[in-house]
């Protein structure tokens, strides 16, 4: 969104805009939505999405025979985070 913004402001800056050139806008559009992607998957861990889905409020009625606790709360142990 701030790529967009960004640009869109930049075109008014220059005296132009989007809905003038229709083909460069949806050009424009996919280029930033595309780039945007790559700056979100290189900041975001592959790790932290799945600690983020293991911890999601899943209910599991399996127990650890050892230590009679949840399945879930096992998946991720304190000494890994």
């Amino acid at each position: 969104m701030i790529l967009f913004v960004a640009h869109a402001r930049g075109m008014k800056y220059a005296g132009l805009s989007l809905s003038l050139y229709p083909i460069y806008a949806r050009i424009s559009t996919a280029v930033l939505a595309f780039f945007a992607l790559i700056l979100a998957e290189s900041s975001i861990d592959g790790w932290e999405v799945a600690r983020y889905i293991g911890a999601s409020g899943i209910t599991s009625t399996w127990l650890d025979s050892r230590l009679r606790q949840a399945l879930k709360l096992l998946l991720f142990p304190a000494s890994l985070l």
